[in-house]
């Protein structure tokens, strides 16, 4: 029903939004049970990390997200073809910003305005350049974050700071025995240092991509998205990729995922829909007084209240919904098997993030131009490589950095003095070898699927070529009718 107020309102473009948002929630519910199960039932004495079930979940997890890309997609096919947008991209626009020399062009022989491609990479490689600073500002967040968390424990790492590391160790501020959680104080404060970075980033990523002089409306958005996505991914997901695969600690890499969830889903209510709300109704009231006072001084029938506290909203911005939910899909897909619980919560705050998104469309910005689309366009290459990754990260999650994988196959591995259990010497070709053969399965179900799964379901497929024959049809008889009166 959001979905098709949303559309009948607002247009195709934010109705993909909630529709993928909507589609996302429905396909978590069947992994989430699972997940739900191996949390909540196992036997007395084992923690979740020990189940032998749980490198069952992570696979699970990434055959769920070639199932959901796929799915998807046979969903898009079928929303363009109800609200009849199949196809509206074909024709694309050319930005009034766009400058270049003229000349003949070798298609249509008629003059045109050109921009030579070298030029172009020589602005992306100044893109590049400037990113490199707020790169820098982002690993030094993740490295104050680690040592606050007491993540470093190599003392001998380029990284570990002992002024910081210490107020994580036991009866400090940060410890993981602090009875005020204390521990989620450094998560939660990352994630407000990396909401404030993204916020910097996106005015220079705007810049840049204004410099790069694209032609058409959609290669300048598909480029400015790529920028902000590659660098706010890279924000968010540094530190869990240093604790999963340098530190191979599973419990700390569960702790910061539950720290990251609550602070992004605290944060998000709190930017997007508390702090909005507060700004919006106390401009709204300095407006309203300030158009009785010129209907007061003046005597004349000032314009419509009601445009003019419209028009101090602010302008929606699509792109913030699209990535905090790739975000939550990330979180969800790549490292399944550290939070089983993951899937779980993740429908608790979708089912809140929709409810606060449509909030803010209709109470706290300005109503958005009415913009046709037949996709959710170039997300959907995000969610495809974040699939990619998921496959790689999970398997190695369940060989490397977790005890997981000796569930399965104790024989290839002892037990220490520390109660930790490690590969046994001669057994790490096995272990790789299942390791990489899991992996291999998951890309070659990838590339199944892409055979044997078609993107346009048939009856979607029939009712196109429907109409294009029957639009030929039309044609032909047009044109047979001006035959007859000439």
């Amino acid at each position: 029903m959001t979905t098709f107020i949303c559309f009948l309102i607002l247009g195709e473009e934010v109705a993909y939004y909630f529709a993928w948002m909507n589609f996302f929630t429905l396909s978590l519910i069947p992994v989430a049970a699972f997940g739900a199960f191996l949390f909540f039932h196992r036997p007395p004495g084992i923690t979740v990390d020990d189940s032998p079930y749980l490198p069952a979940y992570a696979l699970l997890m990434a055959l769920w997200t070639i199932f959901f890309c796929k799915s998807w997609r046979r969903q898009e096919s079928e929303l363009a073809l109800r609200w009849n947008s199949t196809q509206i991209e074909r024709k694309e626009i050319i930005r009034p910003e766009f400058y270049g020399d003229i000349r003949t062009s070798p298609i249509t022989g008629k003059p045109e305005r050109y921009y030579p491609t070298w030029k172009r990479i020589l602005m992306y490689i100044l893109s590049f350049i400037v990113t490199l600073p707020f790169l820098g500002l982002a690993v030094g967040a993740m490295i104050l974050s680690l040592n606050f968390n007491g993540y470093v424990h190599d003392k001998q790492s380029p990284i570990y700071l002992a002024a910081l590391a210490k107020y994580s160790e036991p009866g400090h501020l940060f410890a993981g025995d602090s009875p005020y959680y204390g521990w989620m104080v450094p998560t939660l404060s990352h994630s407000i240092v990396i909401n404030i970075l993204n916020r910097l980033y996106r005015y220079v990523s705007t810049l840049c991509t204004d410099l790069e002089n694209h032609r058409t409306e959609l290669q300048w958005n598909s480029s400015l998205i790529i920028k902000r996505v590659l660098f706010e991914l890279f924000d968010c997901y540094l530190p869990l990729f240093y604790i999963a695969f340098y530190q191979l600690n599973i419990i700390s890499l569960r702790r910061e995922l539950i720290g990251l969830f609550w602070g992004d889903e605290i944060r998000r209510l709190v930017t997007e829909s508390v702090i909005p709300l507060i700004t919006e109704k106390v401009k709204q009231y300095r407006t309203r007084d300030h158009v009785k006072a010129i209907k007061e001084k003046t005597g004349e029938r000032p314009t419509s209240l009601q445009v003019v506290e419209d028009a101090v909203l602010e302008e929606y911005e699509q792109f913030d919904d699209y990535l905090e939910m790739v975000v939550q899909f990330g979180y969800v897909t790549l490292f399944a098997s550290a939070f089983p619980l993951c899937s779980v919560i993740t429908i608790g705050f979708l089912f809140i993030e929709a409810r606060s998104d449509m909030f803010k469309l209709l109470f706290l910005c300005r109503r958005p131009i009415v913009r046709r689309a037949k996709s959710i366009g170039v997300w959907f290459k995000v969610l495809t490589a974040m699939m990619v990754l998921s496959m790689a990260t999970n398997c190695f999650l369940i060989g490397f950095s977790s005890e997981q994988l000796a569930t399965w196959v104790p024989e290839m591995y002892y037990l220490d003095n520390t109660g930790d259990q490690w590969i046994k010497p001669g057994f790490g070709r096995y272990v790789v070898g299942i390791v990489f053969g899991a992996e291999h399965f998951l890309i070659f179900c990838v590339v199944l699927a892409h055979y044997l799964i078609s993107d346009v379901p048939s009856h979607v497929q029939v009712e196109l070529e429907k109409r294009e024959y029957e639009k030929k049809v039309l044609l032909e008889k047009v044109h047979h009718e001006k035959k007859l009166i000439t």
